[in-house]
């Protein structure tokens, strides 16, 4: 537990900047998890040998339909159907 409040805001600052940036692209639409999503994690985490956060963004896509995926993380190339965007920096 953050005890002081000044490292609480100091700890909070780039994540409240972060939604902040998050809240401005007007494409993005934020869908919450559901147990379905989470079950649909575990499952596709063993089977593609997947993090667990890196499975919940994968059971997330599955169930909404989504196949592409902007990301560096080569992890998702072992899943067939996901499609990467590989982002130039």
């Amino acid at each position: 537990m953050l005890k002081s409040k000044e490292v609480a805001e100091k700890a909070y600052r780039p994540v409240k900047k972060y939604i902040a940036y998050l809240k401005g692209l007007e494409m993005l639409e934020v869908v919450g998890i559901t147990p379905r999503t989470a079950f649909s994690s575990v499952e596709l985490g063993e089977r593609y040998g997947l993090l667990p956060s890196d499975s919940f963004h994968l059971a997330t896509m599955k169930e909404f339909g989504i196949k592409f995926i902007a990301t560096d993380d080569s992890d998702f190339k072992r899943v067939e159907w996901a499609v990467l965007v590989e982002l130039e920096v």
